[in-house]
């Protein structure tokens, strides 16, 4: 994957999801984030981050994003990379890095803190990618270059992700050494976007 920005684009319908794809690589988007399997032409084909949401009663104390071996091997086939949740938090983390490292999947460490990352290191997981996704400033939806400016420092391929809504955050991402920002309800939730118009007293 080349650097850039990366669109997130999740819950639509998959034709919904392949079109605003389309759009977005249009504008020159490096990659596409989702959780569909969707169809991009030869014109329009960047790499795909595949990912799959399951239900769990606390998503901050439970992985849910592709956290075991079954989610991987449903979201591989139509994907090029698979996005998974990397948290010290993963029970089953062993056995998915050990799955993807035989099968030789591109694989994004999605994680929240620090003491993720070196959770993942420290028990030698395999990865390619890792990413902020998760993100403790979520409530006060300001992006985390804390953590990104020190993942930067001792990795070469971190993208930038969580709360990045404007021109400034992308900016300062890659000033902070992201290798790829992704953006993705500033982008493509149109029921957010809307109500930030309509929620306008008038």
């Amino acid at each position: 994957m080349q650097r850039g920005v990366i669109v997130s684009i999740q819950g639509y319908h998959y034709m919904t999801i392949s079109e605003l794809a389309r759009e977005a690589i249009n504008a020159s988007c490096v990659g596409i984030r989702t959780d569909k399997h969707i169809t991009l032409d030869n014109e329009h084909r960047v790499p795909i981050i595949g990912l799959k949401k399951v239900k769990v009663s606390d998503a901050k104390t439970e992985a849910y994003i592709t956290p075991t071996i079954a989610d991987v091997d449903e979201v591989t086939p139509w994907s090029d990379m698979v996005a998974i949740d990397y948290r010290a938090c993963n029970k089953n983390l062993a056995a998915v890095s050990k799955h993807c490292r035989e099968r030789k999947l591109t694989v994004v460490a999605d994680i929240e803190r620090y003491e993720d990352y070196q959770n993942m290191v420290d028990h030698g997981y395999y990865y390619e990618y890792v990413t902020t996704t998760f993100t403790v400033l979520r409530l006060l939806f300001r992006p985390n270059l804390r953590l990104l400016e020190k993942l930067a420092k001792v990795e070469k391929r971190v993208i930038a992700e969580g709360n990045y809504a404007s021109r400034k955050d992308v900016k300062s991402a890659f000033e902070c050494g992201a290798y790829a920002v992704c953006i993705g309800a500033a982008i493509s939730n149109v029921y957010k976007l809307t109500k930030k118009y309509t929620s306008i007293p008038i």
